[in-house]
């Protein structure tokens, strides 16, 4: 924690990947962690290493090759249901 109060936290650098949908991975993350009971201060570095690393994978440009690379994996996690299926 700073003077002023601030706790900063330095994100990773990333070289490169699509920023889209950071921020939405950041308050995903930083909601997941509060409410597994993390304190504040560990949510938000959790948070921040979560969206840094969504941006490495490509974004939200890179939701194809992580459902193919999930659905190649055999766990089948991430699969959608059908729309006909889902009634």
């Amino acid at each position: 924690v700073s003077d002023d109060g601030l706790d900063r936290v330095a994100a990773p650098r990333v070289s490169h990947g699509d920023p889209c949908g950071a921020g939405d991975a950041f308050a995903g993350s930083f909601a997941a962690a509060l409410a597994e009971g993390k304190p504040h201060p560990d949510a938000v570095r959790h948070a921040v290493r979560r969206a840094a690393r969504f941006v490495a994978e490509g974004g939200a440009g890179g939701f194809a090759a992580r459902r193919a690379a999930t659905l190649a994996d055999g766990t089948g996690a991430g699969t959608t249901v059908p729309a006909q299926a889902a009634g």
